[in-house]
């Protein structure tokens, strides 16, 4: 009875392993999880030369309105670690003015956003987002047309995509 026991318990942990090898090799491969990054490369889509260097929040808020995909009211949420935090269709959106000098906590959640494609909220939260110029987006809420948002986001001031304001 002891061997029985014994054998159940490996053939159980080798499915255990099995599965988070199985998860591991997923999430690696998905974009959605993991964008394809390489060392030293960023993640901001924009161009260093775009336009979209000169918007700011409300002109992405126009944008992402005029194409009906922003309804309701914006909410302030903390802007310590950026120019600019706020919520819309429950969605986190944030802004590091170019043109401004970063305090030590938005210096260092930039370049985590850049180099890592999310950053650290208060030490406590890895929030992963989407970086276009000087907005990023958190892929991670589930608010009400996120795809179509992420999409036209990711899109905004492409060089690819015509953008009218």
């Amino acid at each position: 009875m002891k061997i029985k026991s014994i054998i159940g318990l490996i053939l159980i942990f080798a499915i255990f392993i099995g599965s988070g090898i199985g998860l591991f090799i997923y999430a690696s491969n998905n974009e959605f999880i993991a964008p394809n990054v390489g060392n030293g490369d960023s993640y901001n889509l924009a161009d260093p030369d775009s336009e979209i260097w000169e918007k700011d929040l409300d002109d992405l808020f126009a944008y992402l309105k005029e194409k009906g995909l922003l309804v309701g009211n914006k909410v302030l949420l903390t802007d310590s670690f950026c120019s600019a935090a706020f919520a819309y269709n429950n969605i986190d959106f944030y802004y590091w003015d170019p043109n401004e000098d970063f305090t030590e906590e938005a210096q260092t959640a930039w370049d985590e956003v850049n180099e890592e494609g999310g950053f650290m909220l208060w030490g406590q939260t890895w929030i992963s987002v989407s970086l276009n110029g000087p907005f990023a987006m958190n892929i991670r809420m589930m608010g009400t047309n996120r795809d179509e948002i992420l999409e036209a986001f990711e899109s905004y001031y492409q060089a690819d995509v015509v953008t009218e304001e």
